[in-house]
């Protein structure tokens, strides 16, 4: 994580970087793909901010007012690619121990894999 100007830049560990402007605080850059992006948040917008990701798939956690919709255990994620979307339950993906910070448990490369062939996900 880097902030450049008005910028704050988000690098993940697979290459893919994010770019969000610090003073109208949205998305201005994302380096794999495309998003867009919507300041009056709604359930139909799916929360304002939709990436479109042509090569890859990403986790959708889902929103939740006044916190995130990753802290109910019984909730479900969805698992999106251009033209598949998956759901995998949150116990799969997070570590509820202290249920206030949940920890993502997928840690090794073939972790993801193996989670989503378990649940049929295209990927």
């Amino acid at each position: 994580m880097s902030i450049e100007g008005n910028h704050l830049n988000i690098s993940l560990v697979n290459g893919e970087t994010f770019q969000f402007d610090l003073e109208k605080t949205r998305p201005v850059h994302y380096s794999d793909g495309d998003f867009l992006f919507d300041d009056n948040i709604h359930a139909g917008n799916a929360g304002g901010l939709i990436y479109i990701y042509p090569q890859s798939g990403i986790f959708d956690m889902g929103f939740s007012m006044g916190g995130v919709a990753f802290n109910d255990p019984n909730s479900k994620s969805l698992w999106l690619t251009q033209e598949h979307q998956c759901e995998i339950p949150n116990l799969d993906l997070f570590d509820y121990s202290d249920p206030d910070e949940p920890d993502w448990i997928l840690s090794h490369p073939n972790d993801l894999e193996n989670i989503l062939n378990q649940y049929l996900c295209e990927y």
